[in-house]
């Protein structure tokens, strides 16, 4: 995020309202000199981890890569928000392909995140 107060709380609650309930929010405050800071360390949900550093938006992006735990990645602007099941689904969807090893990611309009497919996306 990059003095993003306007939208913060917006985009936040939407991410914490999914019904997948299995992450990490990790926001990486690039250097912001608004109160987008104050906004994220006013919520007191264990999932959420904010890291700050000087503004650079892709020492940033490698920083929140740097520090992420969990398996896959999804990542958001600070002034996006997420609908209630796009996690919930995306889990599952990356659970099949998984199982069938990719070989069907063209037919479903979904990328194979784990790569393993020729011409896979990640």
């Amino acid at each position: 995020m990059y003095n993003a107060a306007p939208y913060l709380c917006e985009c936040v609650d939407s991410i914490l309202a999914q019904t997948f309930t299995d992450f990490e929010l990790l926001i990486v405050d690039d250097g912001s000199t608004d109160s987008s800071t104050d906004i994220v360390r006013s919520y007191s949900d264990p999932r959420i981890r904010l890291i700050c550093r000087p503004h650079g938006f892709i020492e940033s992006l490698n920083t929140l890569l740097s520090h992420a735990r969990g398996e896959y990645i999804a990542r958001m602007d600070a002034d996006d928000i997420m609908l209630p099941h796009p996690a919930s689904e995306l889990g599952c969807a990356l659970t099949h392909f998984n199982e069938k090893k990719c070989n069907d990611y063209r037919r479903s309009g979904v990328f194979c995140l784990t790569g393993s497919q020729s011409g896979a996306k990640s």
